[in-house]
């Protein structure tokens, strides 16, 4: 039995990579029907027409309405809409008894795509057989040791304010949080003249202490030299600029930081995101992190999650939190994916 529900937003785009009048800024009143495919449950439904709803709201209408889609699909065609929007509710629109069917989208009253289960199985085998991969970096104590500077810059703002200082080993256990959130977890709350004094007189001091891992460029070079896309997915703000002021952007082919995502880690925007951007799907990539933080974010993403032990947690620890793998450094981690897409 099949379950179905509409939705409608206003959306601008142009198709960069189409030579024509939609090369040019225009925009749509997109028609929008998700499908779902399943057995009524004990309550004679499907799916709550009501939780449907919400969640295609949250994850799809909220981001789509009123925006200029390009800065979340680079090529926003339907087709690519109608893949984004399934590949993003995958995982969400699965219950005991139903899954996702099908996404179409209309694009006038006329024009419309459909994107199907099918496809989806098909796009990943695609993927599969032309070794197009991608591996995801969280930044903090994955690619770069940030807890000595992030340590004393705290202490610093709490100089500042009348705080108290926070040890490393403290410190070590929350970096991977939203700062505010890590404020909360020291200080027991978070204020907005905090996070201005930090930005204006701290950020700059905090990048120039980073301890670059002896083995990252390594690592992340043997990645690309073997066709591997790369990025980094950090619940860091500004996370381009603190990749830039290490000298690592040039390594990566999309950085997402917290200010480009409603959702920080663990939610899977970040990861969505990112893959969306490299036009890879979650069969294809790697996510590598130091956190359980990071490990949820894969699960929930259905990436492939790679622990790294260079942070505050062990193997063990990351495996419960949804490692598929565990590594005790980068090099490590590249080994292992070079053999999984060999």
């Amino acid at each position: 039995m099949l379950l179905r529900r509409e939705f409608t937003f206003d959306a601008a785009h142009n198709l960069p990579s189409y030579h024509g009048k939609c090369e040019n800024l225009h925009g749509h009143t997109y028609r929008m029907m998700v499908e779902l495919s399943g057995t009524p449950d004990s309550e004679g439904m499907i799916a709550d027409f009501v939780r449907v709803k919400e969640i295609v709201s949250a994850e799809v209408i909220s981001k789509f309405d009123h925006a200029y889609i390009n800065e979340i699909i680079p090529q926003p065609t339907a087709e690519n809409i109608a893949r984004y929007v399934f590949e993003r509710l995958d995982t969400l629109l699965e219950g005991p008894k139903y899954r996702l069917n099908a996404v179409q989208v209309w694009e006038t009253a006329n024009s419309s795509v459909i994107f199907s289960r099918e496809d989806f199985e098909k796009t990943k085998i695609a993927e599969s057989i032309n070794g197009v991969r991608a591996a995801l970096f969280d930044f903090d104590l994955t690619l770069m040791d940030t807890s000595y500077s992030i340590t004393d810059c705290t202490n610093m703002l709490a100089d500042e304010f009348g705080l108290r200082h926070v040890t490393r080993d403290e410190m070590i256990k929350l970096i991977g949080l939203p700062i505010l959130d890590t404020w909360v977890a020291i200080w027991g709350e978070s204020r907005t003249e905090w996070l201005e004094c930090y930005r204006r007189k701290f950020r700059v001091l905090e990048h120039s202490g980073f301890r670059e891992f002896p083995d990252t460029r390594s690592a992340v070079g043997r990645l690309r030299s073997n066709g591997v896309l790369t990025g980094v997915v950090t619940n860091r703000h500004n996370g381009r600029g603190a990749v830039q002021e290490c000298g690592l952007a040039s390594m990566f082919d999309v950085i997402i930081g917290a200010e480009d995502v409603d959702n920080p880690k663990p939610h899977p925007e970040p990861l969505l995101k990112a893959m969306s951007l490299l036009g890879v799907g979650p069969e294809a990539a790697f996510y590598i992190g130091d956190t359980d933080i990071d490990m949820k974010t894969a699960k929930s993403a259905n990436v492939t999650g790679i622990g790294v032990t260079t942070g505050n947690f062990g193997a063990e620890e990351l495996i419960s939190a949804g490692a598929d793998i565990a590594c005790a450094n980068l090099d490590s981690v590249t080994d292992f994916i070079l053999r999984e897409i060999q």
